[in-house]
């Protein structure tokens, strides 16, 4: 039980999300994508969009 609780801490603290956002000159959002970096070289891309415009 300890180990999988040092594990988890462990992966808890190398997890840095990610949130890009592109505007357009009117700052009107054109697209975006969320994501996840693991321990600084691992992505987990949760969500990416386009706006209908484009």
């Amino acid at each position: 039980m300890q180990l999988f609780k040092k594990l988890n801490s462990i992966q808890e603290t190398n997890v840095q999300p990610i949130t890009i956002i592109v505007t357009d000159v009117n700052k009107q959002w054109i697209d975006g994508l969320f994501e996840e970096v693991y321990w600084g070289w691992v992505v987990e891309l949760h969500d990416f969009w386009f706006s209908k415009e484009y």
